[in-house]
């Protein structure tokens, strides 16, 4: 394992995910700080978030911290291009060691691992290494608790966002009844 890989590093990093999740930051912060976390704990060269986007039914580029991590773009699949695409198709995080082969100039050594909850597709966490062999089976454990940890952010986030909603939804149409109620007791008194 790594250097760059300590026990002590991961755990700190995991307690700072649990915490962001009860932050009131906003969720791009959150994103791009937890990604931080990440690069910060296994020593990755980038890291980048990919969120599902229920309209469009693909995954959108949500935060990256250094280059985009993401293999095969040119390939698409159903939910977009790229491997990402592929690994939330099958909801199976996915460890390539050593992509020399296939990726000369870039990224050697990748981990790419579903967001999910319940049943849901959430997004994709991917984060590179320009080292061979850099990433191991616990970067890969690591990953997937980190994964679990951002989905859920993202879930009370996108929970978050639809409660202010109906509250601004609900206070307007509170302050309409007030309004009209207003309005129908000056017209008695007119009469």
């Amino acid at each position: 394992m790594p250097d760059a890989f300590d026990s002590i590093r991961v755990m700190r990093s995991l307690y700072e995910i649990s915490r962001l999740i009860r932050s009131f930051d906003s969720h791009e912060d959150r994103f791009l700080k937890a990604l931080e976390l990440v690069q910060n704990a296994v020593g990755c060269h980038s890291a980048s978030l990919f969120i599902y986007d229920d309209k469009q039914e693909k995954l959108v580029e949500t935060a990256t911290v250094g280059s985009r991590v993401d293999l095969i773009e040119a390939t698409e699949f159903e939910l977009g291009s790229g491997l990402s695409a592929w690994v939330a198709k099958q909801r199976e995080a996915v460890l390539l060691p050593d992509v020399r082969k296939n990726n000369p100039d870039g990224f050697k050594s990748f981990i790419s691992s579903p967001l999910v909850t319940e049943e849901s597709l959430i997004g994709v966490l991917n984060i590179g290494h320009h080292t061979p062999n850099y990433f191991t089976e616990h970067h890969l454990k690591f990953i997937e608790i980190i994964a679990s940890q951002l989905a859920i952010t993202i879930e009370r986030s996108r929970f978050e966002s639809k409660l202010l909603e109906q509250n601004a939804a609900l206070e307007e149409a509170h302050n309409e009844i007030k309004k009209r109620e207003f309005q129908f007791s000056s017209d008695i008194r007119c009469s």
